[in-house]
């Protein structure tokens, strides 16, 4: 959901200095943007790319109590990284320091947009949110 007071904001102090101002359309567009320096927390990860971030020599090394869980957590299409109980059996199966909590941990998050970065994952700003916020 769009807060249209921190929009306005956003809008009137432009504090990241994108150069609002053009155009409403030309606003929603810089602030749909994915942009290198603004990073956002994943909500899943294809457990594809969780099977591809496992080395071996770590996957060898748990317990048979550990691979079941691990199986167990990731036999669906995707994972929420966010989950308590997720996180706690990935935390205690790969110790710090291994290559694999190494790449579990760079899935976690992704380059994001402002909107993104202000209103939540996945949210997109129309002209028509910038007008009515620039209205208030």
């Amino acid at each position: 959901m769009i807060d249209l007071f921190s929009l306005k904001a956003e809008l009137d102090l432009d504090p990241n200095g994108y150069g609002y101002g053009s155009s409403d359309a030309v606003d929603a567009d810089l602030l749909n943007l994915v942009r290198l320096d603004v990073i956002v927390n994943r909500a899943e990860i294809p457990t594809s790319e969780i099977r591809e971030a496992v080395v071996a020599a770590d996957w060898g090394a748990l317990s048979a109590s550990q691979r079941d869980v691990m199986v167990f957590h990731t036999t669906g299409d995707m994972v929420n990284p966010n989950a308590v109980n997720v996180r706690a059996a990935f935390l205690d199966a790969f110790p710090g320091g291994s290559t694999t909590r190494a790449n579990l941990g760079a899935l976690q998050t992704r380059q994001g947009s402002r909107s993104e970065q202000l209103f939540g994952l996945d949210v997109r700003v129309t002209p028509s949110d910038v007008a009515d916020a620039r209205r208030l």
